[in-house]
């Protein structure tokens, strides 16, 4: 399991240095900030609507997979039903966006970003038909523990897609209007490779949907599908509604902005993402089991593995803003504060471990609801209000106000239900190793050029914070890893 979460970071972060060159050195720059921020507001637009229509199937195929696992004709009928329900979600949402399509581009202020909505309105739907798909068959993966291809091809594979489309753009193979057409269905692909990996695996199989419906568990998986729904609904909210009003109340070259940095914030939570993706069915299994006391060791244990690795993005992060501004340009000064105080959420939120996951595979996960409910609520009504106040960071600063009272909220709720928390001393550490990482290159001198800066800048932060970690022993099994390879290598 560690192996695999160890895996999925490294295959994040190769994602995300894709990511850094199609997000900084080449959409915004060939394309246009506002392009760029439409298709992100797209993205995150379509991440609304897919949690709506889905009816929280993936959250309820992770829940309940363990118990149709050993039995084929049961694994397979659950498989055919969650397919079935996902192609009617599909043509709902369809129905959705063709009847409320003018309110929605209506939502826009901005005159030129309006017309840009609705000359290219139909990629939404595009979005919902492949992301659809994928995250019924991805649910799949990872509910049979086997999350590192579909990490792949979402992190990876359509990331070098989106590289090759702006190439072919830039070198005039491609019309705007043909790259946005192909940058909408692109995850056919990963469908197609899905659907051939669990062939392959031999484990996709179809049987009667019929079956299900004599299924003890047949109620459960409604009422948790059900549940996952408006929970889901509120997470998306919480996670996207910055960039979405950004574009209604501001502009898309606003937006574009405000992705960038959000985009830089998001790498600090990679460890968390690959990591969650693992033990998140393992959690399942131990409520299953009973056992509180795995629970609580897992939750703490891997926290502290993620909060060292982003832990030091952040500091890196903090010690190069100016580099960043240096690539993109002027008007990018505009997002520092946004990368500081979306950094500080996702921090915050690594802080706090994984007590979304605990909770929510638990008995108690009807709270979620509550919890969810009230945090999207807060999170309209504050980035309204600090939108109109301080513009674009203003955005950034209600959405890590949000994150921060929402990982409270559910520490202390599993703290006072099951004793389980995440925290150790090691958080204090983490942190005193990412400040002096960070003081280490505060007043150093700063080079014209960006990369020059950052060669030397960056080597020194990692060397100053690597040394931190390991003297104060906070990963005592890599310490030992690294002590007794230095012997072999002493000896040899």
């Amino acid at each position: 399991m560690k192996r695999q979460g160890i895996t999925g970071t490294l295959i994040l972060y190769f994602g995300v240095v894709l990511g850094f060159i199609n997000s900084t050195l080449l959409f915004p720059k060939l394309l246009g900030a506002d392009i760029f921020g439409f298709v992100q507001t797209l993205s995150f637009t379509n991440n609304l609507l897919i949690t709506l229509v889905l009816l929280g199937l993936p959250g309820a195929v992770i829940r309940f997979y363990p118990y149709f696992r050993e039995e084929k004709r049961s694994r397979d009928a659950f498989f055919t039903l969650v397919m079935l329900l996902g192609g009617m979600a599909i043509v709902g949402g369809g129905i959705l966006l063709y009847l409320f399509k003018w309110e929605l581009i209506g939502l826009i202020r901005d005159p030129a970003s309006r017309e840009i909505a609705r000359q290219y309105f139909h990629l939404v739907f595009f979005n919902l038909l492949t992301y659809t798909l994928i995250s019924i068959l991805e649910s799949f993966n990872t509910a049979r523990e086997r999350p590192l291809f579909p990490l792949f091809l979402t992190q990876v594979l359509s990331r070098l897609l989106t590289t090759l489309l702006i190439a072919l753009y830039a070198l005039d193979f491609l019309d705007l209007k043909g790259f946005l057409d192909l940058y909408g269905i692109k995850g056919l692909v990963n469908i197609i490779l899905l659907v051939a990996h669990q062939e392959w695996r031999g484990r996709l199989g179809y049987a009667s949907p019929l079956v299900m419906f004599h299924s003890p568990h047949f109620r459960a998986i409604l009422t948790y599908s059900l549940f996952i729904l408006f929970t889901g609904m509120s997470n998306s909210l919480i996670a996207y509604i910055d960039m979405v009003m950004v574009s209604g109340y501001l502009d898309f070259s606003q937006a574009g902005i405000y992705a960038v940095f959000y985009f830089l914030s998001t790498m600090i939570a990679m460890p968390a993402n690959a990591f969650g993706a693992v033990i998140s069915p393992r959690i399942a299994a131990l409520w299953k089991e009973g056992d509180l006391a795995g629970i609580g060791k897992l939750n703490r244990h891997t926290t502290r593995n993620v909060l060292v690795i982003g832990m030091l993005v952040f500091a890196g992060i903090c010690g190069n803003q100016h580099n960043v501004v240096k690539v993109l340009g002027e008007p990018y000064r505009a997002g520092v504060p946004v990368g500081l105080f979306l950094g500080i959420a996702q921090i915050g939120s690594l802080a706090f471990g994984f007590s979304s996951l605990v909770l929510i595979h638990s008995g108690k996960y009807r709270f979620d609801l509550l919890a969810k409910t009230l945090m999207a609520g807060l999170t309209i009504g504050s980035n309204y209000l600090f939108i109109k106040l301080y513009g674009l960071p203003g955005a950034a600063m209600a959405t890590a106000g949000t994150v921060l009272l929402t990982g409270t909220g559910y520490m202390l709720f599993n703290y006072i239900n099951w004793r389980i928390h995440p925290f150790t001393i090691s958080h204090l550490k983490i942190a005193l190793a990412g400040l002096l990482a960070w003081v280490s290159v505060y007043y150093l001198p700063v080079y014209p050029r960006a990369y020059v800066d950052l060669a030397y800048r960056a080597p020194l932060m990692v060397l100053v914070y690597g040394m931190v970690i390991y003297l104060s022993g906070v990963l005592p099994e890599a310490n030992a890893q690294l002590r007794s390879r230095l012997r072999v290598l002493l000896q040899g």
